[in-house]
């Protein structure tokens, strides 16, 4: 979610699967409901397309590790009524009762334990990169956590030193002048960093403003910029490293999906 990079590589790698179509092998008939069907099958509440469901599990396959999607039979269960994708995280495996098979659980409504899901025939399961015999598979970001931090705490620094430098803090200094009390002086830096304040709000809006001080014989006042010494940090070397250690990882990967 921090780093748009991801979102793109996973997005991409969704699109590279490409499309497809259903042969009936000759069939007419066949063949038209086959278009039709990949075409207009409901897909959730308000999606359409086999190609847009296929799309969805991959892409929750990718970064959740494995998706679980269902088909949901119509009322009459004389056909199709929608296509479901859940959330990878709400299930878990669970070994079949009196077998050695798996079967599909989904986590019951206080996340305690996992309920068995019927009708296993109608849940389709697709895993990305299967590692020691565990079913789950892994995320394609599963190795990328420490390196995505070091990014974040390069951009968040970089964030701050803009703030701090791009929208400076001005401060006037005022050197009193002969006949100035330290109560007058006070009310004479109040009133003129009142008309900067002015001033400032004058110039966002686009409004034009001038400004003219008085200071007594001997007197001085300046106006600074705090923080005006900073300067940016260069941060190209370590960014690129950080940048090539995750593309190296989600555009580079090869899936089996």
């Amino acid at each position: 979610e921090a780093l748009p990079i991801l979102d793109a590589a996973i997005t991409k790698r969704t699109r590279l699967i490409g499309t497809y179509r259903l042969d009936a092998l000759g069939n007419t008939a066949l063949q038209d409901w086959l278009d039709n069907f990949q075409k207009t099958v409901n897909v959730g509440w308000f999606a359409r397309g086999l190609s847009t469901w296929l799309n969805q599990m991959i892409d929750s396959t990718i970064h959740k590790g494995f998706a679980v999607g269902e088909l949901v039979p119509s009322a009459l269960v004389d056909g199709v009524d929608r296509l479901k994708i859940a959330r990878a995280n709400d299930f878990r495996f669970m070994r079949a009762e009196g077998s050695e098979h798996l079967e599909i659980g989904q986590m019951d409504g206080f996340d305690f334990r996992p309920v068995r899901l019927a009708n296993q025939e109608l849940i389709h399961y697709l895993a990305f990169i299967l590692r020691d015999g565990h079913p789950q598979g892994i995320s394609m970001l599963a190795s990328l956590p420490f390196v995505t931090k070091v990014a974040m705490r390069i951009l968040t620094a970089i964030d701050s030193t803009v703030w701090r430098v791009g929208d400076p803090t001005f401060y006037g200094t005022l050197k009193a002048g002969k006949g100035d009390t330290p109560a007058s002086a006070q009310l004479t830096v109040t009133a003129y960093t009142g008309k900067i304040s002015e001033a400032m709000v004058a110039r966002k809006t686009g409004g034009i403003i001038d400004l003219g001080f008085g200071v007594g014989p001997e007197g001085d006042f300046v106006i600074r910029t705090l923080g005006a010494d900073a300067k940016l940090m260069d941060i190209s070397v370590p960014m690129r490293t950080v940048i090539e250690e995750i593309k190296s990882k989600v555009l580079l990967v090869n899936s089996d999906i």
